[in-house]
């Protein structure tokens, strides 16, 4: 019975009905900054950590169906990791009205060893703000984990640096 309620509820959110051809909204393409916060838990760290991220984007929004597509690169600093910690990363979001998805590529290292990571994102949000829970898959050196598992993340997009707008 829950699967059903919870099916009902993401199919009404993502439905979206028209009858004209006439769009409300406004569709950008711009280039942007953003920065974010992310809450590090889950296995295999007694502690959770706490990183922040700026990230440049290339973001496509259309105004009337909400369709959201990014590209972006940027990194990550850790604020109470046992060593100074950096993640620098690149992937892609795309997003149907408030349901986001995603793939990250990161490389967290302290300088003396790093890992390569792979970081699906799911979550909700628009052009501006999302939050998403993105779990980490490691792919090289397994030994080195300076941060748990799973991230919650919260991104804001602060400004933009070039904007073209279209109907």
């Amino acid at each position: 019975m829950h699967c059903l309620v919870i099916a009902f509820c993401v199919c009404s959110v993502i439905s979206v009905a028209q009858d004209t051809l006439y769009s409300k909204g406004k569709s950008s393409k711009e280039i942007s900054l953003s920065g974010g916060y992310s809450f590090n838990y889950a296995d295999p760290n007694p502690r959770n950590f706490h990183l922040i991220e700026t990230r440049i984007q290339r973001q496509v929004y259309t105004g009337f169906e909400p369709i959201l597509g990014n590209l972006s690169a940027g990194f990550d600093v850790g604020l109470n990791t046992h060593r100074f910690l950096v993640g620098p990363r690149i992937g892609f979001l795309a997003g149907y009205g408030t349901i986001i998805i995603g793939l990250d590529v990161a490389c967290y290292t302290d300088f003396i060893e790093s890992s390569m990571h792979i970081v699906p994102c799911i979550g909700l949000g628009n052009h501006w703000i999302r939050l998403t829970v993105n779990p980490h898959i490691r792919l090289t050196n397994r030994d080195f984990e300076p941060i748990d598992r799973t991230h919650l993340n919260i991104s804001v997009k602060l400004f933009s640096l070039k904007k073209e707008i279209w109907q």
